[in-house]
């Protein structure tokens, strides 16, 4: 099935730009969760030529929509398209460290903070530990419930960490009033 980006309106081209993509009933033509190997591990991504792309499940749901994020090659000021298979019986789950992944070196960590101790998915390996808790519905898959006074999460010092003093840092943040 095809999957197309389109409104991207940049003056500069994204090159390998992880994109999520959600899976679901009705959000791709044909798709049925119920006919992929369990957790999604015959789920492939490929680009307009055919080539296999890299992947991330952030959450698979078969009864519901699952998130995934995508290294889409190139998104530029025209609608990009790359194409989803999955109902392979025999296919096993991909291992996509030695392409680099789905995050880029770019990337000094990514935390999708469904749980109180959330993994990074770059090759970084800045995992969290937490004290929050409460697991809530987030914006992509799960999200940690923060207390307000103690919960934290604490990815520790390792050296990717030791950015220089110009960083971009992104968050969904839902406020309790």
């Amino acid at each position: 099935a095809a999957i197309t980006f389109s409104g991207y309106t940049g003056a500069e081209t994204l090159t390998n730009f992880p994109a999520l993509v959600v899976l679901g009933s009705g959000t791709i033509s044909g798709f049925d969760a119920a006919d992929c190997r369990t957790g999604g591990a015959d789920l492939r991504f490929a680009d307009a030529s055919g080539t296999e792309i890299p992947c991330e499940i952030e959450k698979w749901d078969a009864a519901g929509d699952s998130y995934v994020w995508v290294r889409v090659p190139e998104l530029a000021g025209a609608d990009t398209t790359i194409s989803v298979y999955w109902c392979n019986p025999t296919a096993e789950a991909p291992n996509y460290a030695a392409d680099g992944g789905v995050w880029s070196e770019d990337y000094a960590a990514v935390w999708h903070m469904q749980d109180a101790n959330p993994a990074d998915s770059t090759t970084n390996a800045n995992n969290g530990a937490g004290t929050a808790t409460a697991v809530v519905s987030g914006k992509a898959g799960g999200a940690i419930g923060f207390n307000g006074t103690a919960a934290q999460v604490n990815a520790g010092m390792g050296a990717s960490l030791n950015l220089p003093t110009a960083l971009t840092v992104e968050g969904w943040v839902k406020l309790d009033g």
